[in-house]
């Protein structure tokens, strides 16, 4: 697979899903549209949430990735 150029990385570990959300969101809403946002977090919950997220707000989620307690989420706007 082709490697994916990231614009922004959210480094959001250890943060509350409503905080989460709400970073992630407007992180998103800063950027150009057609940049990518690489968000890192460990909390399982999202796996739900930002598939949402992203499909409430017409973003594109490229791909989900576990390594461990982590997850890697790749979005573009």
């Amino acid at each position: 697979m082709e490697k994916i150029r990231v614009d922004k990385t959210l480094d959001i570990k250890g943060i509350q899903l409503t905080r989460l959300q709400e970073l992630t969101r407007d992180t998103l809403e800063k950027m150009y549209s057609g940049q990518i946002l690489r968000v890192i977090t460990d909390d399982m919950t999202t796996k739900n949430t930002i598939p949402s997220l992203c499909d409430t707000n017409g973003y594109i989620l490229i791909e989900i990735e576990e390594d461990g307690e982590i997850i890697y989420f790749t979005i573009k706007k």
